[in-house]
């Protein structure tokens, strides 16, 4: 969140905003005959502005991998959200998933589940605490 290089993104941006805000609170003021410390009253309390939404929109300024994907890799793991018997919802990443138990078994609300493939854009998924031997074919795509 605070690494040198999203908070240079986050304020380099702002710049021109900041700047738009000082030139038409400086026409303003002209017009409107205010007093210039007006002008940077205006200005600074944009900054701050921008200021206090940083911790609320720092993941938009990220670098993202040129070669990520939309949907979570094979091994990532997350929580089930609605029970899986078969089908139900998961949370991986911080995102809601619609997904599918492998095999017979139903996995219920709380329990830690790792991806193993996909369907379309429906997670396929197995309880976490199985074996890798357990496992079967890990990162398999079905269209």
């Amino acid at each position: 969140m605070w690494s040198r290089q999203v908070l240079t993104r986050y304020f380099a941006f702002q710049l021109a905003g900041w700047f738009v805000v000082f030139v038409v609170t400086w026409f303003a003021a002209e017009i409107f005959s205010w007093p210039k410390k007006m002008v940077w009253i205006v200005v600074g309390a944009w900054a701050v502005k921008d200021v206090v939404l940083y911790p609320f929109v720092w993941r938009a300024y990220e670098l993202q991998d040129a070669h990520a994907v939309a949907y979570p890799a094979a091994g990532a793991e997350g929580v089930v959200l609605r029970r899986l018997d078969p089908a139900g919802t998961v949370r991986i990443g911080g995102e809601r998933w619609k997904a599918v138990a492998e095999g017979d078994r139903a996995i219920d609300a709380g329990e830690r589940v790792r991806v193993v493939g996909r369907d379309g854009m429906t997670l396929i998924v197995a309880a976490a605490d199985m074996h890798s031997d357990e496992k079967s074919d890990a990162g398999r795509v079905r269209h």
